[in-house]
C-alpha cells in the first residue's frame, strides 16, 4: 500500500511537471545569444539550472536617451509560484555599468489572470519586429523610422528551448502604422500588461549622467 501510495505521489508529480512544460511551446531558436552579456556578467545573473523552475522570462527595456535601462526577471517554479527581480542600470557603452540598483518585489494578486492575457497575446511566439517590420504601412502607405526612444527585448528560458524577440518604439510605431498589423497591436497589447504589473515605466526612471 505505501509503495502504490509513494508510486501515485511520483506519478502525479510528474504529470504536473510535463503538463506545466507542455504550456509552453515555442520554437527553438537557433544559436542563441543571451541578451546583455557583460551587465549579467558584472551583476552575477546566473543561468537557472531548471531543476526547479520550469520557465524563466528576462524582459529588457533599453533606453536610448539618458535614462536607466531596466531588467525584469520572472521565474516560474514547478509548484507554479512566481519570483520577480527587477534591476535598473546606466550604460552608454554596455561595458561598463553605475546606478545599479536591485529589489525582489512580490508579484500582484493580479498577476496570473495577467500571464494568462499574455499567452493570449502570443507572448510566447510572437515574431520578433526584423522578421515582419517590412509589411508594416499605415492608411497611406508610408513607412516611418524612429531612431530615438527605446527598445524592448524578451527572452524565453526553459531547460531546452531559448528564443528571443525585440521591438524599438513599438508604441510609436502604433500611433503611425494601421491596427491592422497584427504583430504591431499584440506586442503593445504585452507591454500595457507587462507594464500593469511591473511599472516599468515609473520603476526606476533616473537619468543617468
Amino acid at each position: 500500500m505505501k509503495r502504490l501510495y509513494f508510486f501515485l505521489i511520483i506519478t502525479f508529480a510528474l504529470l504536473n511537471h510535463f503538463a506545466a512544460l507542455a504550456q509552453y511551446s515555442f520554437k527553438k531558436q537557433r544559436n542563441y545569444k543571451l541578451f546583455g552579456t557583460a551587465f549579467i556578467d558584472t551583476v552575477g545573473i546566473g543561468l537557472s539550472s531548471f531543476d526547479t523552475e520550469i520557465l524563466e522570462i528576462r524582459f529588457w527595456r533599453v533606453n536610448y536617451t539618458n535614462t536607466a535601462h531596466q531588467l525584469f526577471i520572472l521565474q516560474q517554479t514547478n509548484t507554479h509560484n512566481w519570483v520577480l527581480r527587477k534591476y535598473s542600470f546606466c550604460s552608454w557603452d554596455w561595458k561598463s555599468f553605475s546606478n545599479i540598483k536591485v529589489s525582489n518585489p512580490a508579484l500582484s494578486t493580479d498577476w496570473n489572470s495577467r500571464w494568462d492575457s499574455l499567452m493570449k497575446n502570443q507572448f510566447l511566439t510572437i515574431p520578433t519586429q526584423s522578421e515582419i517590420q517590412k509589411k508594416w504601412r499605415s492608411s497611406d502607405g508610408t513607412m516611418i523610422v524612429i531612431a530615438d526612444g527605446h527598445k524592448y527585448v524578451v527572452e524565453l528560458l526553459t531547460k531546452r528551448k531559448k528564443r528571443s524577440y525585440s521591438y524599438s518604439n513599438p508604441e510609436s510605431n502604433l500611433r503611425h502604422y494601421d491596427l491592422g498589423n497584427s504583430e504591431l497591436v499584440q506586442m503593445n497589447n504585452i507591454l500595457k500588461l507587462l507594464d500593469n504589473e511591473l511599472k516599468f515605466n515609473s520603476f526606476f526612471f533616473e537619468k543617468c549622467d
